[in-house]
């Protein structure tokens, strides 16, 4: 899904980087900008980014459709305010989208459905793991696939083991 998803931001966006960004540059700059550098921010920074990739994963961009990310995943906001923690996450996520010259990890699969680019259509998409899925990457699958195509997806609820990064264990239920 993910060599899926970059490609597509590839096509739309040329001046992409050739690769992703795999050491989360972009990500920790924006956060930074967003908090600044300073020792004392270390903590809250790297709860910001973790709270980050999750609402990509989840595809949430409102108050509303955060606030329960953040207590799903115990995200500790550091005794901030939490409209101001939120609004934070909110700011770097604008910055991410914005940005369109490279594309982290979690970019790769969010970027697509932001932008809701055109990926490349196939007759048969599978799907192994699929408990293991979050909103954004069920998003891709299901775009992929050819409007007279069909899906075969295979996962087992007893096995999901990616609760931490915002799977949906019960989409296979559905």
């Amino acid at each position: 899904l993910h060599a899926l998803g970059f490609a597509a931001c590839k096509r739309a966006f040329p001046k992409m980087a050739e690769r992703p960004d795999s050491k989360g540059e972009k990500l920790a700059g924006y956060v930074k900008a967003e908090r600044g550098n300073d020792p004392e921010t270390q903590e809250i920074r790297y709860n910001l980014e973790k709270a980050i990739d999750l609402c990509k994963g989840y595809l949430a961009f409102t108050h509303d459709e955060i606030d329960p990310i953040l207590d799903r995943h115990e995200i500790d906001i550091c005794d901030e305010p939490r409209n101001n923690f939120i609004d934070s996450i909110i700011n770097v996520m604008h910055a991410c989208k914005r940005d369109t010259s490279r594309a982290d990890f979690s970019d790769m699969i969010w970027l697509p459905n932001v932008y809701n680019l055109n990926l490349i259509k196939y007759n048969r998409v599978m799907i192994d793991e699929s408990q293991d899925l979050n909103l954004a990457q069920i998003n891709l699958a299901l775009n992929s696939c050819d409007k007279n195509g069909r899906i075969l997806s295979v996962g087992d609820e007893y096995q999901a083991i990616y609760g931490f990064r915002g799977d949906d264990s019960n989409a296979i239920k559905n």
